[in-house]
């Protein structure tokens, strides 16, 4: 069979007008508000994010694809208009109820998942009898700290960020739970823009998990990534993060 080489310049075009309004679509419906462009672009092409964004990118040219099969195969099968019609209705009321039911049967599973661990919240300046003194807090300390955007470490280049990497040890005499981080940012000329406080979680990067204990002496890693994120920071940004709470392990 041969294919005319305007069949080919329409298909072409077709995609990348439909590619063009997935690409549009999903910027200004998950991004415009929230997220500056560079997020956009940070997302299409980490390893974690790209394929849920660039699957919804294709998704209008994937639903042509899908709609003119149904029609083609249809009309293939040389039916009267009336039976092309029901099957073609049938069709179309198919792919709008299978997506439903799968969102329905998703939001079921999140209700049964386990519950993200919220302890109590930071810096709450009630008593508490197994807390840290704020001296003592100075001997908990974090170094190899790592800022990441998705996959990969960032920098001051980057206007925005999801989390932290690093390692922290203990100095007390007693093993510590319920680390509390707090990250401070500044703009290039040291003006404080922008303060985020967050319960240090295990190396998973899990945030349905309770971090381990730190026991004295014995540094281990954490990872803040999935509950840390921070968009439109200006160029030339930088931050400053540290322990300002943590609980010891009841004995």
């Amino acid at each position: 069979m041969n294919i005319s080489k305007r069949v080919v310049a329409r298909e072409w075009l077709i995609c990348l007008a439909l590619l063009v309004t997935g690409f549009a679509a999903s910027f200004f419906l998950l991004y415009w508000r929230k997220y500056s462009f560079d997020r956009f672009f940070g997302d299409l092409t980490d390893r974690h994010d790209r394929l849920r964004l660039w699957t919804l990118i294709a998704a209008p040219y994937l639903v042509f694809l899908i709609i003119r099969s149904i029609w083609w195969s249809i009309k293939a099968l040389n039916i009267s208009k009336r039976a092309q019609v029901r099957l073609g209705s049938g069709a179309i009321v198919f792919l709008i109820i299978f997506p439903l039911l799968a969102a329905i049967l998703t939001g079921l599973q999140h209700q049964s998942a386990p519950k993200k661990f919220t302890p109590p919240p930071l810096d709450s300046g009630r008593h508490v009898p197994d807390r840290v003194s704020v001296d003592d807090l100075k001997k908990i300390t974090l170094f190899d700290v790592v800022v990441k955007s998705g996959s990969s470490d960032t920098s001051s280049l980057y206007t925005w960020l999801t989390g932290f990497e690093g390692r922290v040890r203990n100095d007390l005499p007693r093993a510590v739970e319920k680390i509390g981080l707090k990250a401070s940012f500044y703009n290039a000329q040291g003006a404080l823009i922008e303060v985020r406080m967050f319960w240090l979680q295990p190396l998973t990067g899990n945030v349905y998990q309770v971090a381990p204990p730190v026991f004295p002496n014995a540094p281990v890693s954490f990872k803040n990534e999935n509950d840390m994120r921070v968009d439109r920071l200006p160029d030339g940004w930088k931050y400053q993060l540290e322990v300002i709470e943590a609980h010891y392990v009841q004995q």
